[in-house]
């Protein structure tokens, strides 16, 4: 079920120690790469056991970059995570028909 997926993909950020890197700073960073809220439950943006990652299918319909360690953070509130899935499914949708 989609909620079962949904719950494999939270990730609780753990801010307690200081950040050893770049990388472990935008990791630290609770804030979600999309509406830039404060949120503890997020998903990753470069997760590679999906078929394709939140951050591809993000940058498949819109001109932003989202690339691994680039100093931004790396995950999405579920809110967006859903928005981003919803648009990619219509953008799917959308070639389909057209094809």
């Amino acid at each position: 079920s989609q909620s079962t997926k949904q719950n494999m993909d939270a990730v609780e950020i753990n801010t307690s120690g200081p950040p050893q890197s770049e990388d472990a700073i935008a990791s630290a960073v609770k804030i979600c790469r999309v509406c830039l809220l404060d949120n503890p439950m997020m998903r990753d943006l470069f997760l590679e056991s999906e078929v394709a990652s939140l951050s591809m299918k993000a940058m498949s319909f819109t001109n932003v970059k989202m690339l691994p360690g680039d100093g931004l953070p790396a995950q999405v509130c579920y809110m967006c995570a859903d928005k981003l899935e919803s648009a990619y499914e219509f953008k799917l949708q959308v070639e389909q028909a057209d094809s």
